[in-house]
């Protein structure tokens, strides 16, 4: 028998404009396997128009998504690296799609409460500059996560705040000062309404104006189906 997991997703823009799409995903061997369509692709009468393949090996060491109608994707190698007797987590993503980059992600644990980060992005073709890099630090304790991180590119804070409610539930507020938008979500990961994991996210800029509109809501629900 195989287990197959269905991600259904509702994403309400601030104009009251739905989308929707569906994931499936399954395991087999050490990686999990998946396939997401899009509505736009199927109303269209084109599947290929928003079509995602991807692949994660179960340790997360890789993760590769590809979109067969426009040729983007995204790549992700994760290594942990030993440098002066301190364990580094290297992780290594490259893009291509609305943005073409390589992100290279650096984090290495201070102590058991403690963790900082060093994420540079390399622009095609481009030299070294301390601009494209950003800077941040992790602090938990107990049920609360605080995650500051400043962009030297643009030289604006942003703040990741993550409450755990309880075992089952958890928020985390974003505000991202360089882009003046703030993000909220809600994780459930027990059985609300049924089958898996429950993700509700607003995201809204908070300019006067934006402040005006709904903020952008995506609701995402996990499945498990058995075949």
């Amino acid at each position: 028998m195989t287990k197959i997991t269905l991600c259904p997703a509702v994403h309400l823009d601030g104009q009251q404009n739905a989308t929707g799409s569906l994931k499936a995903s399954t395991d087999h061997g050490n990686a999990t396997y998946s396939v997401s369509v899009t509505d736009q692709g199927v109303r269209g009468g084109d599947v290929m128009d928003g079509l995602r393949l991807g692949m994660k090996l179960h340790d997360g060491s890789l993760e590769a998504v590809y979109e067969p109608g426009n040729g983007n994707h995204i790549l992700r190698v994760q290594r942990a690296v030993t440098v002066r007797d301190k364990a580094v987590a290297v992780k290594i993503t490259d893009m291509a799609g609305k943005e073409r980059a390589t992100y290279i992600n650096c984090s290495v644990g201070v102590d058991d409460n403690n963790t900082a980060k060093v994420i540079y992005r390399c622009n095609p073709g481009s030299r070294l500059d301390h601009k494209n890099a950003m800077v941040g630090w992790v602090y938990r304790k107990d049920d609360i996560e605080l995650e500051p991180r400043f962009n030297l590119g643009t030289e604006s804070l942003s703040a990741g705040v993550t409450y755990r409610v309880d075992d089952e539930n958890k928020l985390r507020a974003i505000f991202d000062m360089g882009s003046n938008e703030g993000t909220l979500t809600w994780t459930n990961t027990g059985s609300l309404g049924g089958g898996g994991a429950t993700k509700l996210t607003a995201r809204m800029k908070l300019d006067k104006d934006s402040m005006q509109q709904m903020p952008t809501l995506t609701l995402t629900k996990d499945w498990d189906v058995d075949f």
